[in-house]
């Protein structure tokens, strides 16, 4: 058996003595026997933002010991006008999801109002095969002082050429925290 990884499948002829490496290059592919993760530091246990890219940040962070379990997390604050957010493209080369595959999309939240306006975004676009060129979903946030799981599946309608995600927050007072944000390629049962 071998690990799961990305492997290069070259062919070489034996002539005259000599190996020649076939002229078209190597056949690159991905073996996964099980759940790869797309997104990079969902979780923000890095104890910094980076890859996510932010929008409009007034005092929204990541925040040791308030997220699940006690660990990091980012945390909205609010404020007059808010209209934060942070996003993070997943790079899908290689992993050649298509129709078949299924993704998992969530997040884990806590919302301390009841006028809570937050929301996270997954957009996924690809080469249809029903004419449909993308699916976004929406998973938007309920006041809920404990951290709260949201989760659903995603089956593409064709090749995958992009996937993002964005978490948003728009309200002026109460925090917003989001934790353990996941994009999976499941893999084969």
């Amino acid at each position: 058996l071998i690990d799961a990884g990305q492997y290069a499948w070259t062919v070489v002829a034996n002539t005259s003595g000599s190996d020649v490496e076939a002229s078209n290059g190597a056949l690159l592919f991905n073996y996964n026997p099980g759940d790869i993760e797309l997104l990079v530091n969902g979780n923000f246990d890095t104890a910094a933002l980076t890859p996510w890219i932010a929008n409009n940040l007034t005092n929204d962070t990541v925040k040791a010991a308030v997220g699940v379990g006690g660990t990091y997390a980012f945390e909205f604050k609010g404020g007059v006008n808010e209209a934060a957010s942070i996003k993070q493209k997943v790079n899908v080369n290689y992993y050649g999801i298509t129709i078949g595959d299924e993704l998992q999309f969530g997040f884990t939240y806590k919302a301390n109002s009841g006028a809570i306006n937050g929301q996270v975004i997954a957009k996924i676009v690809y080469t249809p095969a029903s004419g449909l060129p993308a699916d976004t979903i929406t998973l938007t946030a309920l006041a809920n002082t404990n951290f709260f799981t949201a989760s659903t599946a995603v089956f593409p309608d064709g090749p995958v050429k992009k996937i993002q995600v964005t978490v948003r927050h728009f309200t002026a007072s109460g925090k917003f925290t989001v934790d353990d944000i996941i994009v999976k390629l499941l893999g084969p049962l």
